[in-house]
């Protein structure tokens, strides 16, 4: 089946509502909370249930992920990555590469992230405590932070994937002081990791890979690119240029960096639209400014793209 005739069949079960960047901010940004948010997700034998009966809201919420592209849901409790920061800033690609849209050199818009925890496991309660780490990003293809666009999301882990992993004291760093990176690729490596990773395969398979064609199909004047080629996997690494700030929970850590300086995540294409290695810096996200709210928790919503052959046509 070709790549357009997927395209076509995949957009009309999609619900599409466009939003400005402006708006999304506000929403997100105006109501900081003043404590964390001690909100649970899911608990594995939640997943274990739904997996057997497929049934239940965690079923409902996972097909809702592929199914809209509005910027906001209902508010309710993310049942996978409950705990979040969410944080504003730039996506700027200011190196060659072959890739197409909001890949092209040039581009800069405006985005928005999401750092999340894939528990309710987010503070450190002591130094063998592991933790999940997931990351969403929202990208507005426009110049104007008024205009209405219909933005574009990228979603990762961080390069363990559904691997649980334990960091040395900072949310940025392994326990080797390694950075961690995040990627749109992450295959399961553990018993649990791959049954979790069989049960998402149900709504889309395989589910390792969440791809991000869509962010070359369209550049930053919110103009179609006829014929679009994208990276398979991106990976964003964290260029700390200050002394990390060790807390108890990762989203003070958050909170804490980004009240010195941006935080600044540089952009590798590390892998081509036919899964080659490509391992080339091509940008950078600034990040100015972050905060924990109702908003970035319970109503932002980061559709995910559905797995199409041929990445580019």
């Amino acid at each position: 089946m070709k790549t357009l005739t997927l395209m076509a069949i995949f957009l009309a079960t999609t619900t599409s509502h466009a939003e400005s960047f402006s708006k999304v901010r506000t929403a997100v940004f105006t109501k900081p909370l003043a404590t964390l948010p001690q909100v649970d997700g899911i608990s594995l034998k939640g997943i274990i249930n739904a997996f057997i009966a497929h049934k239940g809201k965690i079923v409902a919420d996972s097909r809702s992920i592929f199914q809209s592209e509005s910027d906001f849901r209902a508010e309710s409790v993310k049942l996978l990555h409950p705990r979040g920061v969410c944080s504003y800033g730039k996506w700027v690609i200011d190196e060659e590469n072959k890739f197409t849209g909001l890949f092209e050199k040039g581009t800069e818009v405006p985005v928005i992230v999401r750092f999340s925890s894939g528990t309710a496991t987010s503070a450190k309660e002591k130094k063998s405590t592991e933790r999940i780490f997931g990351i969403a990003i929202k990208v507005f293809p426009s110049q104007d932070a008024h205009e209405d666009v219909v933005s574009t999301n990228i979603i990762g882990l961080d390069q363990y994937g559904f691997e649980a992993s334990k960091r040395r004291s900072f949310f940025f760093e392994d326990k080797n002081k390694k950075p961690v990176y995040f990627t749109n690729v992450a295959p399961a490596k553990s018993f649990i990791g791959k049954t979790l990773a069989k049960f998402f395969d149900r709504f889309d398979k395989p589910n390792f890979a969440r791809l991000v064609y869509k962010t070359a199909q369209i550049d930053q004047y919110n103009r179609i690119v006829d014929k679009f080629k994208s990276p398979y996997e991106v990976r964003f690494v964290p260029s700390i240029e200050m002394p990390l700030i060790s807390k108890y929970d990762f989203r003070q850590e958050l909170l804490s960096l980004n009240n010195l300086k941006p935080i600044k995540l540089d952009i590798w294409a590390y892998r081509d639209e036919n899964s080659r290695l490509y391992n080339k810096k091509i940008g950078k996200i600034i990040l100015d400014k972050s905060v924990v709210s109702n908003a970035c928790d319970k109503t932002l919503h980061f559709h995910h793209n559905r797995t199409i052959e041929n990445l580019s046509n």
